[in-house]
């Protein structure tokens, strides 16, 4: 979980029309995720519990109502694939807000060790709504499945969205992508609201952690950064 704690911890919640949109449709595809398969898990409430608890900075009224929300969602008539759409049509200039969300929901369907066809089948809804490449949510599915890989290794990995069979090429190439998009200049002038710029700043300082960490580990040199990947 410390990769979801990087990054959320710094998610902020101001009382406004904006972030009231992403509160509600945030807690209730959350929940609709979570009772896709018929019931919520144990695993799927503490993992919830830890989103709530410890990794978002809540008041005491809001954590009861993203509870409430959370809990009522599965019955509440909204349609999973319009709320993802909401979503979207909301934060389309701000990918982080999309890849945040997505890794939210990713993490809770595995969160009782595997992903049930119907929550595969939101994800992809999801995905679809995010307007991600075809390719890009079995990408990051894998990811999130990956047995062999260490721990440490595979977060590292995943920040990057390569895998460890990714070329030395292929991760110069993607960590240039990430750090271009995440850049302070781009996220301003792409007029991310001015509460979301820790969250776009944190994402940065992880790709560029992950990036350090790899790049130490392949033995790649800083001359093929410069020379690789454009």
């Amino acid at each position: 979980m410390g990769l979801m704690k990087n990054m959320f911890s710094f998610l902020p919640w101001a009382v406004d029309k904006t972030s009231d949109r992403f509160f509600v449709a945030v807690f209730t595809m959350l929940g609709k995720m979570a009772a896709a398969d018929g019931r919520i898990s144990e695993e799927e409430e503490e993992l919830i519990g830890r989103f709530i608890g410890e990794y978002l900075v809540m008041t005491k009224q809001e954590e009861a109502r993203a509870i409430k929300i959370f809990r009522e969602a599965y019955n509440d008539g909204s349609d999973f694939s319009t709320t993802a759409k909401t979503f979207y049509s909301t934060f389309k200039r701000h990918p982080i807000m999309q890849d945040m969300i997505f890794d939210m929901l990713l993490q809770l369907s595995i969160a009782d060790g595997e992903i049930s066809p119907e929550e595969d089948i939101l994800l992809r809804i999801a995905a679809r709504q995010f307007n991600f490449d075809k390719n890009r949510y079995d990408h990051l599915r894998s990811l999130h499945l990956a047995g062999g890989t260490k721990v440490v290794e595979q977060t590292y990995y995943h920040r990057l969205e390569c895998s460890p069979e990714s070329s030395n090429e292929e991760i110069i190439k993607q960590y240039r992508h990430l750090t271009t998009l995440y850049d302070l200049d781009a996220v301003l002038e792409a007029g991310i609201p001015e509460i979301f710029i820790n969250v776009a700043g944190k994402k940065l300082d992880d790709i560029e952690e992950a990036f350090s960490f790899i790049k130490l580990y392949r033995g790649i040199e800083d001359q093929d950064v410069a020379t690789q990947g454009h």
